[in-house]
């Protein structure tokens, strides 16, 4: 299960079950020239994880979130089949001094995407 990478074993922590890894080839993310990234980075450690290696601050996140059909070629990316529907998601991150840190656009199958949301009343 180890190796399967179902479960993880750390020192002092034991055996841990983990989740399946998340592949997410039709996400796109923006990023200003400032920041050097290598594919190897976001296995390793995913891209927030990286910029904070990179000594970003992160402050506020704008994200909208909405829905819409797929086209044809983001069904096959997707392994959809037409008509399909699809969540989008577009977020805006900045850091703690105001500086653009990413411009993400990201699409979800629709019948494997929920939102839960917190309200304080």
């Amino acid at each position: 299960m180890v190796r399967k990478g179902l479960l993880v074993r750390e020192r002092g922590v034991g055996t841990q079950v983990v989740g399946a890894p998340v592949r997410r080839d039709i996400m796109t993310n923006y990023l200003p020239d400032r920041f050097t990234i290598t594919d190897e980075d976001l296995v390793e450690r995913g891209l927030y994880a990286t910029l904070r290696a990179q000594g970003v601050a992160f402050a506020i996140a704008h994200q909208t979130i909405g829905a819409r059909l797929l086209t044809t070629e983001e069904a096959e990316l997707l392994g959809e089949t037409e008509p399909a529907a699809c969540v989008t998601m577009e977020r805006v991150v900045y850091d703690d001094t105001g500086r653009l840190v990413e411009l993400g656009r990201h699409l979800y199958r629709a019948s494997q995407y929920s939102v839960q949301t917190s309200l304080v009343i």
